[in-house]
């Protein structure tokens, strides 16, 4: 098997994670979105092709936020954890 000579900074930017946390008060208004969709556009233009998070299935509202960015989202589920990614591929 051929090692990954592909130095660590390089390989973290291939697949990078997200997270989000937004206290109770200030959940519902689009800040997640928005943030979502300012960290696309930075992304994009390093040259991201993709964001990982994982996700409690019940958590909705998250989600939720994936789903409305217009992103391609794609999920595989183990147990309650959904591993989701979002392709920021510009479509030709």
């Amino acid at each position: 098997m051929a090692e990954d000579v592909t130095p660590p900074r390089e390989r973290d930017r291939a697949k990078p994670k997200i997270a989000f946390m937004t206290h109770g008060n200030y959940r519902g208004l689009g800040i997640a979105s928005l943030v979502l969709k300012h960290l696309i556009n930075i992304a994009r233009e390093a040259g991201v092709q993709r964001f990982e998070a994982e996700v409690l299935a019940e958590n909705s509202p998250m989600l939720a936020v994936f789903r409305r960015s217009g992103i391609p989202m794609h999920f595989k589920r183990d147990g309650n954890i959904l591993h989701v990614t979002l392709s920021l591929q510009n479509e030709a």
